[in-house]
């Protein structure tokens, strides 16, 4: 695992432990890695060991989900110098309050110039694309207006979307070791009823402040003009294509 081979991966050069530099990493990450589910889909399962998971992400030019995405952020902010904690959450990602959702989410804690600021990159369209604050102050990120509400000892990621405040994930701050890891991704991975096996779920997000995702075979372009386009992907070719022109991934 290299820290150069990672930087050049999300285009960033120098290593600096500070906030500014925390928060151009994780928004390249955000733009260069996707989010996607094709190994769970494809029956391949998910190795949350870091070499290999540095390999599919960085090397191979891959992306991930959650749990990929925590094991290699994890590594790489640690190497630049920041302090940090893999937390627990659950993804409430259309899965509105008061519907439970699975403790199957991966996020980081980074402890910076005594302040704790939530990394939550990994969550498809609602990934965060800068460090948040544990405040329930509107948090102005690259791509949208972000906060971390208290509520009954739970603290809520949430996005505004047309002046609502929506969920995007939830923690209690608990310690989510490697061998937790490896439990919450053998069942996202595997289990019948997880929605990553039933779904194709592609994202990343746009340097300009758009988004792309691909959900099955609908491919939605959201620009930060708010200028949306969606495009229904008929044939296996279409795919494909829009696999590589907009993801950087090859559909095989």
């Amino acid at each position: 695992m290299r820290l150069e081979g990672y930087l050049e991966r999300i285009g960033l050069q120098g290593a600096r432990p500070d906030r500014a530099f925390l928060d151009r990493v994780v928004l390249h990450h955000a733009c260069a890695v996707p989010f996607e589910n094709l190994d769970v889909l494809a029956g391949r399962g998910v190795s949350l060991e870091p070499d290999t998971v540095y390999d599919k992400l960085v090397v191979r030019r891959r992306g991930g989900y959650c749990f990929e995405h925590a094991t290699l952020l994890a590594e790489m902010l640690g190497r630049l110098g920041f302090t940090l904690d893999v937390v627990a959450g659950r993804a409430r990602v259309s899965r509105p309050r008061p519907e439970p959702a699975t403790r199957t989410h991966a996020m980081l804690v980074v402890h910076l110039d005594g302040e704790d600021l939530l990394v939550d990159v990994a969550l498809g369209a609602r990934g965060a694309t800068a460090a948040l604050r544990f405040s329930a102050d509107r948090q102005l990120t690259p791509h949208d207006v972000r906060r971390v509400l208290r509520e009954d000892g739970v603290w809520f990621h949430q996005v505004e979307q047309a002046g609502v405040w929506v969920d995007a994930s939830e923690t209690r701050l608990e310690p989510m070791p490697p061998i937790d890891m490896e439990v919450a991704s053998w069942y996202t991975s595997t289990h019948p009823d997880s929605g990553f096996r039933r779904q194709r779920m592609v994202a990343r997000a746009l340097p300009d402040g758009g988004r792309v995702t691909l959900a099955d075979e609908v491919l939605t372009e959201r620009h930060a003009d708010g200028t949306v386009i969606r495009q229904e992907l008929g044939t296996p070719e279409a795919l494909a294509g829009a696999l590589r022109e907009h993801f950087g991934l090859e559909a095989g």
